[in-house]
C-alpha cells in the first residue's frame, strides 16, 4: 500500500517573504505555489509576478476565464496555506464559472479574441497621434491657444491612461508580452510614473477617499506645463 505523503504547511508570513522575481511564491485556492521559474514560460508573460508574496486566488480566476487545468497548479505546489484568510468572493458558486463560459462562447461566436484585437490597437494609434499632435500645438501656439491645446492634450492623455496603459498592464493589449509591456510604459509617457501609481494604489487601499480622479490630475499637469513654459 502506498503511503500518502502529508503536504507542507506554510504560513502567510512565509509566503509574503517570497515576493521578488528570484523567489516568488503565491497562493491559489489555498495552494502555495512557486512561480519563480514558471514566470519565465508563463503564457501571459511576467505579469504573473504581480501575485508574488500574496494570495492571488482572485487574480487567478479573473485572469483565466477559460480556466487552468488543476494539474498545472499541482506541479507548482509546494504546500498549503496555514489559517487561510476568508475572502469576499465565493468560488464555490456556479455563477462566475457560468458567466465566464458564456463570455468565452460569445467571443468565439463573433470570432473575437479575448485579448489583442486589432480595433483596440488601431484606437491606440489614433489616441497617441492625437496626444502628440495636441502636445506639439501646445508648445508652438500662443499662450491662450496653448491653454486650449493643453486641455485637449490632457483629455487624450486620459485616454492613453485608461485605454492603452491599462490594457497593456493587464496583458490584454496584445498576445505578445513585450508589446503589452510597451503599452504599459505609456503611463510614464503621459507623466504618471510607476512610482506615482504605486503610491496612489497604496493610499487608496488605506483610505479609498484619498483617491484623486485621474483625468483631473492630467488636466492640472497640462495647464501647469503651459503656465511655466510661457511665464
Amino acid at each position: 500500500m502506498c503511503k500518502e505523503t502529508s503536504k507542507r504547511i506554510i504560513t502567510l508570513d512565509e509566503v509574503k517573504s517570497h515576493n521578488i522575481p528570484n523567489s516568488a511564491w503565491t497562493i491559489v485556492n489555498e495552494q502555495v505555489i512557486d512561480i519563480t521559474q514558471f514566470s519565465k514560460r508563463h503564457p501571459g508573460g511576467d505579469i504573473i509576478l504581480l501575485s508574488a508574496g500574496r494570495d492571488a486566488t482572485v487574480l487567478f480566476h479573473t485572469y483565466h476565464p477559460r480556466g487552468v487545468p488543476k494539474s498545472v497548479l499541482d506541479k507548482l505546489e509546494i504546500g498549503t496555506i496555514k489559517d487561510a484568510q476568508s475572502s469576499y468572493y465565493d468560488w464555490s458558486s456556479s455563477f462566475y464559472s457560468t458567466l465566464c463560459e458564456r463570455v468565452v462562447e460569445r467571443l468565439k461566436s463573433r470570432n473575437r479574441p479575448h485579448r489583442g484585437n486589432s480595433d483596440v490597437q488601431i484606437k491606440a494609434v489614433m489616441i497617441l497621434a492625437a496626444f502628440w499632435f495636441s502636445l506639439f500645438k501646445m508648445y508652438t501656439s500662443e499662450f491662450r491657444a496653448a491653454i486650449t491645446w493643453s486641455i485637449i492634450m490632457g483629455v487624450f492623455a486620459h485616454f492613453v491612461g485608461t485605454c492603452i496603459q491599462h490594457d497593456g498592464n493587464h496583458g490584454a493589449f496584445s498576445k505578445i508580452p513585450l508589446i503589452n509591456t510597451a503599452a504599459g510604459w505609456t503611463m510614464d509617457m503621459i507623466g504618471v510614473s510607476t512610482s506615482f501609481k504605486v503610491l496612489c494604489t497604496w493610499r487608496s487601499k488605506r483610505n479609498p477617499s484619498t483617491r484623486v480622479p485621474f483625468l483631473f490630475l492630467i488636466l492640472l499637469y497640462s495647464i501647469l506645463i503651459s503656465f511655466f513654459l510661457y511665464y
